[in-house]
């Protein structure tokens, strides 16, 4: 079956291969089949495409010397379209989001590329069904006009709803995800070195004389990916510690507020001396909020951020930060060789979190965290979910 979306696609990578290849005027062009082969089309695909190719004037067909190339139009660049998925309300509430628009946006600038941002609203346990809220979207798949999607993290492709997923790999469409973990369909530039950042936190932790350590993440155990459970209930065996986990949800500050009184409510003899809190640092946010005040508890706190986009903690924290500058020029990287069906190594580049050299810091919040009124699609609904692990019973 041809479509517009796979003739447009096939017409850039045709001109990718003629530039590729260094093709002068009137150097001919392989055969059909030979393009075939090497473009991984099909043929139909590849003829509606050669067309279009002559009518706008890039190749000739000449008897007895078959299709040649046209330097006349050397000039034309290969104006790849690459879209960015962002969530409307993040933008708002996180400078992750700001900071990473503005990357992306530099890096294709400088590589050619054209781009269009898609906004939507992200609302907790329900995907997002994008092509019904974002008409621009559907249109430019529908019309062939994407040849990529950028997500700023995995946890936002999740809510992109199945029918618009399909109709991405349709379209072939690239779909590409920033910070996120490699176990994933999307292509990946960059990937975060959860695993590592867990080992060194609960060393750390340990190093402090804390006993029972927690968990904080907004999956719970069984959702989360690059084997942080595993990692980390390897790492309190390791040093014979206590462990507990807390799923916060998908909820911003308002999660990380609801776990710092949920754990005011444990018996002080259950209260974890020790937090580890991955994928969203908002919640240590809302959670420091809760516990400055206290002066029986005052547990020692990890959290893994953005470096280029700090926030500040209304308590001393140890922070492990990642590189968002090396993880958007690894995907871009990756995506447009991809895009000019440019073989490389799948795996993506890992990049470990670093504890950053200032060690237990703390300034004055420059966030607002006083209560809000609940947002729809922002705040997290749920109670968060405490698990006290017996590491005697789980084996290694």
């Amino acid at each position: 079956m041809i479509t517009e979306p796979a003739v447009n696609h096939t017409f850039k990578r045709v001109l990718t291969y003629i530039r590729q290849n260094q093709l002068g005027d009137g150097d001919r062009l392989p055969t059909q089949s030979q393009m075939v082969e090497s473009l991984g089309v099909g043929s139909n695909v590849l003829q509606s495409a050669m067309k279009r190719l002559e009518s706008e004037g890039f190749i000739q067909r000449k008897p007895r010397m078959g299709t040649i190339f046209n330097t006349q139009q050397t000039a034309v660049p290969i104006d790849w379209m690459v879209g960015i998925l962002t969530p409307t309300m993040q933008n708002q509430h996180s400078p992750y989001y700001a900071v990473f628009l503005e990357m992306v946006l530099t890096r294709l600038i400088e590589k050619g590329c054209r781009y269009r941002i898609y906004n939507f609203d992200r609302f907790p346990h329900k995907p997002v069904e994008l092509s019904e809220y974002n008409k621009q979207f559907s249109s430019d798949l529908d019309n062939g006009h994407l040849d990529a999607l950028i997500t700023p993290a995995l946890s936002d492709a999740w809510f992109i709803d199945f029918c618009a997923m399909q109709k991405l790999e349709l379209a072939t469409v690239l779909n590409t995800c920033v910070n996120t973990h490699p176990q994933t369909s999307c292509l990946v530039g960059g990937a975060i070195d959860y695993q590592r950042m867990i080992h060194q936190a609960v060393d750390l932790l340990k190093d402090n004389e804390c006993q029972r350590i927690c968990l904080v993440s907004d999956d719970g155990p069984s959702n989360l990916g690059s084997n942080q459970w595993e990692s980390f209930v390897a790492s309190i065996q390791k040093h014979n510690l206590k462990g507990m986990e807390i799923h916060a949800g998908h909820g911003l500050i308002l999660a990380g507020r609801k776990i710092g009184r949920a754990l005011l409510e444990l018996p002080k003899h259950q209260r974890p001396d020790g937090l580890i809190i991955t994928n969203d640092d908002h919640i240590c946010l809302g959670l420091t909020d809760v516990l400055k005040e206290q002066t029986d508890y005052r547990p020692i706190i990890t959290v893994y951020g953005c470096h280029q986009a700090p926030l500040s903690y209304a308590m001393p924290v140890y922070r492990f930060e990642y590189d968002l500058a090396a993880l958007v020029n690894a995907t871009v990287h990756r995506l447009l060789h991809r895009l000019q069906g440019t073989d490389m190594d799948v795996e993506p580049e890992l990049f470990a979190p670093q504890l950053n050299p200032a060690g237990l810091s703390a300034v004055p919040p420059q966030w607002d965290v006083s209560p809000k009124p609940p947002q729809l699609g922002v705040l997290m609904h749920e109670q968060p979910k405490l698990n006290v692990i017996d590491t005697q019973s789980i084996q290694s």
